[in-house]
């Protein structure tokens, strides 16, 4: 068979789609095709968002439309598909929590992490470069 030069040849594949659509245009009896909605990715927080060590924050995750769930990171294990769970900064890191949900059209993940917060009654690293006004205490009293 001889094909001219600026001839193109045309995928059997492409041309079925074509005429599906053309048809479609025209037909008011094509099957329509079913679309299943991925669900949303699994929802993760954490309450406080920041510690200090050894101190707990609230871990809460939910998801929606999903048959099972893995943990990851600071956590590990098979989980519910929603829950919650108190949690200890160990050291002074942060730590991520980590999530992956099976079951929907494809695996979602999504993570929180428990941040470190300045210790109580200390300076910020931040601020101890600016410095501190001095406190200085005054007695008063009578002096005999």
């Amino acid at each position: 068979m001889h094909v001219p030069t600026k001839s193109r040849i045309v995928s059997p594949c492409l041309l079925v789609v074509l005429s599906t659509l053309v048809l479609a245009g025209c037909n008011r009896n094509v099957p329509s095709v079913a679309v299943t909605p991925v669900p949303p990715p699994p929802s993760i927080s954490l309450r406080p968002t920041a510690v200090t060590p050894g101190q707990s924050a609230t871990l809460t995750w939910s998801s929606a439309n999903y048959k099972s769930c893995v943990a990851g990171g600071a956590w590990s294990g098979t989980v519910a598909t929603s829950g919650s769970m108190t949690v200890i900064l160990n050291g002074a890191a942060a730590q991520t929590y980590s999530i992956t949900c099976y079951g929907g059209v494809i695996p979602e993940q999504n993570s929180a992490t428990l941040g470190l917060s300045p210790s109580l009654g200390g300076c910020p690293a931040k601020s101890a470069k600016r410095g501190h006004a001095k406190r200085t205490h005054r007695i008063s009293g009578s002096h005999a």
